[in-house]
């Protein structure tokens, strides 16, 4: 309780003594910059016992209002990266003159961080593309030639 009577009597002194010092100086001119100097003075001095004290957050310490699960931010990763794989090679398929009805995959990610596509299966409503659209769509989408599959889809 006594460090806060101090502070409030330093606060307040220094706020007199500062009307006071303004008042006196004659200098018309330099007035908003002599309040903008005695603003940040006091407004450090309100700020001085923040300061003064060795504060420590401890992220444990905090109680969580969430009652979410953790997040499982690869899956987040490799559902985005597969959507976004399936988008681009429905894009080149049709491009192609060749529609997908399903693309369904396989990914994982590698040892260096990276999505490895491991398979990938395209259904097809009508008759099957050839196998040679099927592999340069692939060698174009990646730098290697994934295991796929081609299968006819019931529709």
């Amino acid at each position: 309780m006594e460090i806060i009577n101090n502070w409030a009597y330093t606060l307040c002194i220094g706020a007199v003594l500062l009307t006071l010092i303004q008042g006196i100086l004659p200098v018309k001119n330099f007035n908003s910059v002599i309040k903008l100097v005695f603003a940040l003075y006091i407004l450090l001095m309100l700020m001085s016992p923040i300061g003064g004290q060795d504060f420590e957050i401890n992220i444990k310490d905090i109680p969580s209002t969430s009652n979410s699960q953790e997040v499982d931010i690869d899956g987040l990763i490799l559902k985005q990266a597969e959507q976004n794989i399936k988008n681009e090679l429905k894009t080149i398929l049709e491009d192609e003159g060749v529609i997908a009805e399903q693309i369904n995959m396989t990914t994982k990610i590698d040892d260096n961080g990276e999505i490895e596509v491991e398979k990938i299966s395209f259904g097809f409503i009508k008759e099957l593309p050839d196998t040679i659209i099927i592999e340069s769509v692939l060698n174009e989408s990646f730098e290697y030639l994934p295991a796929y599959e081609v299968f006819k889809v019931n529709g």
